[in-house]
């Protein structure tokens, strides 16, 4: 069962004590006093009596006049005046918005990414991937920053903004190159839902990321669409990538199909079926491109103004103003998508090379243990391990790795985003990822299958083995772990 952190909102509330107050009355008493009458007893017959010396009597001293006692109307005193602050309001930190977080890579594994250079991009490379660089290392950062590591979020930062740098952009021409990207395309997707990282970010670099992750949107959704004017010279690489090169077809390997497709999933899951269709129903290509000039994104710019012929912006504007669909597939259905590119990518039977494990001009097999090879005879195993290029048969552990790679990194995007769907169909695909991902471990493991010798394009490779981590093999490993204890515990 699928397991979701979310993080809790903390609230602080100020507990405001009741002022008490109280006044007193204050009041007063009265007071008097009485005085007496002077009795005159002359007129009372007395014997004669011999005469006395008159006796003297005091002067009558009347009281002394109280004032008069003013009674005061009680004296109220008002109650001191409290200024009350204003509740203390503390907002927590901004949330994630992602729908699960996977728990930290380990120290081991981000030593790994700490020891790789630094990504970026330039057509002029030799290859044709634009790079030479794809270790994963940027889906590395991006998970430990997420879960919140200081060190991942600031190589992370460091990452992006090199990406930034013009010359150093993803050029997502809709071809090979763009399979190679996927890591950076899932990285620019997925920082919008973290404040943590997305607000560290200027104005102007948050413009030159959400118009690349346009132009990878809008460049494979032209490759893709079954509406593509040039769909009649697919097989034999005659369709037009957005640069204007014909080294394309949609329903090639999937080293190719996980680029293009890869790319229409993530910008349906970024930008949401909406207004998916209404970026691409409304497209106007020189006004996109005006809008690249303007971001200064160099390698965009040259990848729609390679070839201004070819494929035009009359071509490009009238195929993708059409309901787009991938062999009928929608815009509405990106889960329908996903298992369309995954179980391409996972669809042939394990076994330990070409022609049962003897090989194919001395290429194309496991170097020991094929007879303990886990899941021999079942579906599930990479296709690039047992498939055709132009020079014939192919057997190699090194394109495999260019399906398992980018599928993996669009479906941690799709878990991320809450958009991976159980259902009896995701839950096959499941097994057969599994099973494919046990198979690519085993073959380049030197302890088991002690590596793998390659057959492509018609030569043999020095064996692949996992201690190869310019190819991300340690590092995706890790991360295909993460995923599969939350889809399948």
């Amino acid at each position: 069962m699928l397991k979701t952190k979310k993080m809790k909102n903390v609230l602080i509330a100020l507990l405001i004590l009741p002022i008490l107050f109280s006044y007193t009355n204050c009041g007063g008493g009265f007071s008097g006093a009485e005085s007496g009458d002077v009795v005159d007893l002359s007129s009372v017959d007395e014997p004669e009596v011999p005469m006395q010396p008159p006796v003297t009597e005091p002067p009558v001293v009347p009281p002394p006049v109280q004032p008069p006692v003013v009674v005061e109307p009680p004296v109220v005193v008002p109650p001191p005046v409290v200024v009350v602050p204003p509740p203390v309001v503390v907002t927590p930190p901004a949330q994630n918005s992602l729908a699960v977080q996977l728990p930290c890579l380990s120290a081991a594994i981000m030593k790994i990414a700490d020891e790789q250079p630094v990504i970026k991009f330039d057509r002029q490379l030799s290859g044709g991937g634009h790079t030479w660089w794809f270790h994963s290392a940027e889906v590395a950062y991006l998970i430990n920053s997420i879960c919140g590591e200081a060190n991942a979020k600031t190589k992370l930062l460091a990452q992006i903004r090199n990406l930034l740098v013009p010359g150093n952009e993803p050029t997502f021409p809709g071809g090979y190159a763009d399979q190679l990207q996927i890591g950076s395309l899932v990285t620019f997707i997925l920082i919008q839902r973290v404040p943590a990282i997305w607000d560290q970010l200027t104005a102007a670099e948050k413009e030159k990321i959400n118009v690349s992750i346009e132009a990878a949107f809008v460049s494979n959704a032209w490759v893709t669409a079954d509406s593509n004017p040039h769909l009649s010279g697919c097989g034999a690489g005659m369709q037009i990538s957005m640069d204007g090169l014909n080294n394309i077809c949609r329903d090639w390997n999937p080293n190719y199909r996980n680029g293009n497709l890869g790319a229409v999933i993530l910008g349906l899951a970024h930008f949401g079926a909406t207004k998916a269709k209404s970026i691409l129903q409304n497209y106007k290509h020189a006004d996109f491109i005006a809008r690249l000039k303007k971001a200064n994104v160099a390698n965009l710019v040259e990848t729609y103004t390679f070839n201004t012929a070819s494929p035009g912006a009359v071509a490009v504007e009238t195929t993708l103003h059409k309901a787009w669909a991938y062999h009928g597939i929608t815009l509405d259905n990106i889960m329908g998508l996903y298992l369309n590119l995954t179980d391409y990518t996972y669809s042939k039977t394990v076994n330990c090379g070409l022609n049962n494990g003897a090989g194919s001009n001395g290429g194309g097999f496991i170097l020991k243990n094929c007879a303990i090879l886990p899941n021999k005879g079942k579906v599930g195993m990479l296709m690039e391990f047992d498939a055709y290029d132009a020079k014939g048969l192919r057997s190699s552990a090194r394109y495999a790795n260019d399906g398992f790679r980018p599928n993996l990194h669009i479906q941690y995007a799709l878990v991320s985003l809450g958009l991976w769907k159980k259902s009896t169909a995701s839950d096959a695909t499941l097994k057969k990822i599994d099973i494919g991902i046990q198979d690519l471990f085993f073959k380049i493991n030197p302890a088991q299958g002690g590596g793998y010798r390659s057959y492509q394009k018609g030569y043999v490779l020095k064996p692949d083995t996992i201690i190869e981590d310019a190819d991300g093999h340690r590092i995706n490993f890790a991360i295909a772990e993460q995923v599969f204890n939350l889809l399948m515990p």
